[in-house]
């Protein structure tokens, strides 16, 4: 199991949802400047590797019941989290298939205040804002998970090319991330281990002219 840290790490790694079933799955938080966001997970390519055709056929038919039935792993884990309007649909409704999962929460130090709490990890999430800079600042002193049941865990062991992507604005400081030049993105880099772990955001609204 990955630690809690994995998070805030960007990994490239093929998703396993299954035995041999497989899929390329990428993440992104698109934040706006009040702080509201929307969690994205858009698995790509999902298909079984599996050398027998009738377990192949089973293993693809669990999936497309998962999104049918509302029991894909990334949507139970966004409905863990306390996510609002849910959805989870196919956007390639053919073999390999593509999924694209999605969930609102009202903010995003909200978000990861409940992502500590369900994987019973001590730490906490703030938002603040001052002189037109609106800052989060996410903190934890534990790597290890102390709820190894938690559907959330599915978010941090896929955590794959994740993003956090202004809606209107620009970052302008960052602890933990890689800002794009134009502001807009900001990508979670891998952090050295200690004691105290933090990361933070700091985000301004364009002034017009």
């Amino acid at each position: 199991m990955k630690r809690f840290s994995a998070v805030f790490v960007v990994a490239t790694a093929a998703l396993a949802t299954g035995a041999c079933l497989a899929s390329r799955t990428s993440q992104v938080l698109y934040l706006s400047p009040s702080g509201a966001v929307t969690w994205t997970v858009h698995d790509r390519d999902v298909h079984s590797d599996a050398p027998e055709r009738s377990q192949r056929t089973q293993e693809e038919a669990e999936f497309l019941r998962g999104i049918q039935h509302r029991t894909h792993a990334p949507l139970l884990a966004l409905e863990a989290l306390g996510g609002r309007n849910l959805t989870c649909e196919l956007v390639r409704v053919e073999r390999p298939w593509d999924a694209v999962t999605t969930a609102q929460f009202d903010s995003i130090d909200g978000l990861f205040n409940a992502l500590l709490r369900e994987l019973g990890v001590e730490g906490r999430a703030s938002l603040t804002a001052t002189g037109g800079l609106t800052t989060l600042l996410v903190e934890w002193t534990e790597d290890d998970p102390g709820n190894e049941e938690s559907p959330a865990l599915e978010l941090i062991e896929v955590f794959d090319a994740g993003r956090v992507v202004l809606t209107e604005g620009r970052f302008v400081a960052a602890e933990g991330f890689v800002i794009s030049p134009d502001g807009r993105e900001a990508t979670l880099v891998e952090r050295t281990p200690s004691s105290h772990r933090s990361v933070s955001l700091t985000w301004a609204l364009e002034r017009e002219g």
